[in-house]
């Protein structure tokens, strides 16, 4: 039997549109997921809607519209790169629902007025430079960090080197508050990925290798002052020490942007034991040895919670100081997110 098709009402490109646009939104949301940090979004049963909420807690959420399309994500401006045209409306609260439907776009705000504690490693380490996190340049955030830093650690060089892509602008902060010439130290493999949340120790080391290269001409035969993010387990400075030693360094002086990670953190960065944190086993000094490096020095608590001008919210600082703003687990699994779904406990059925 055949079946006749009206094009007149424009039915087959109705049904098209229809089937095309889960597609769509997954192809989206995989370039949103590639541009942006990290981005909450999640389907209202029964209703043709989405719904994301800002997880107030410690990650930013962002608004954005283009066209009549709504797109969220953090950090806000690494969305107009894709949205051509694109205006800012607003941070989303925390604790805030915002609802997108045919009736438009609303918002639920019965959960917000609580305390907020945003995550301040979003401005040393997770957000892109060229984002606004609630009012913050998290480049101005940078400077600004390394200019602390350089007031809380002076020390003699010929050359400020940042490591990249969160320790060159501390790094531009550092040489501009101390005279000292800024230069670039390292060029980095862009096919590698963030080397400290890969699982093993041996992952680690070799993905280190791969992700850095001294520029020998920046470095050989001077005072090196080299600025990074964090110090966390210490595989990933070890090897960048040596790195510049081999490159002709004659000194090499760290200087991090941030207080010593001394405290599992259990809503962002996946460090769930004390045992991982090297801060956590030996003294400033016996990291200084253990690293290879002629000095250390990390920018202090106070400083790290001033690095941000004219954000709206509070901070999260646990990971430094041991606050924790919620409840903490009392029991914690290794490396959770390998896992198969199979091999979960008590993952909840299928649908």
């Amino acid at each position: 039997m055949m079946h006749s098709t009206d094009f007149s009402k424009g039915k087959v490109w109705q049904n098209i549109v229809a089937q095309s646009i889960p597609l769509i939104l997954a192809q989206l949301v995989q370039l949103l997921y590639n541009v942006v940090d990290r981005i909450y979004i999640g389907h209202l049963p029964g209703a043709d809607s989405m719904a994301l909420t800002g997880i107030g807690l410690v990650f930013p959420l962002t608004t954005l519209i283009a066209a009549f399309t709504f797109l969220f994500g953090t950090g806000g401006t690494p969305l107009f790169s894709i949205a051509r045209g694109a205006e800012f409306v607003r941070d989303v609260k925390p604790g805030e629902i915002v609802i997108v439907d045919k009736k438009g776009m609303r918002s639920i705000e019965t959960h917000c007025g609580g305390k907020s504690s945003l995550c301040v490693f979003e401005f040393v380490y997770f957000a892109r430079p060229d984002s606004v996190v609630d009012g913050a340049s998290v480049h101005n955030a940078r400077l600004r960090a390394g200019a602390f830093l350089a007031l809380e650690h002076p020390v003699q060089a010929d050359v400020i080197i940042g490591v990249p892509d969160s320790g060159l602008d501390a790094a531009l902060g550092f040489a501009r508050q101390s005279g000292i010439p800024y230069g670039v130290g390292f060029i980095k493999n862009r096919y590698i990925g963030r080397t400290f949340i890969q699982p093993t120790q041996g992952q680690r080391e070799n993905a280190v290798k791969l992700k850095l290269n001294a520029v020998r001409a920046t470095v050989q035969g001077k005072r090196v002052v080299m600025i990074d993010d964090s110090i966390v387990r210490g595989t990933t400075m070890k090897r960048i020490v040596s790195l510049l030693r081999e490159a002709g360094a004659t000194e090499v002086h760290i200087r991090i942007s941030s207080p010593p990670f001394t405290n599992p953190c259990y809503f962002g960065t996946d460090i769930d034991s004390k045992d991982k944190l090297i801060a956590c086993r030996m003294s400033i000094d016996e990291i200084r040895q253990e690293l290879g490096a002629d000095s250390l020095g990390y920018l202090s608590i106070n400083s790290v919670k001033q690095i941000a001008e004219n954000c709206s919210l509070n901070f999260c600082s646990a990971c430094f100081d041991g606050e924790y703003p919620a409840e903490i687990p009392q029991e914690t699994h290794k490396d959770k997110f390998e896992s198969r779904i199979s091999e979960s406990e008590d993952r909840a059925p299928l649908s």
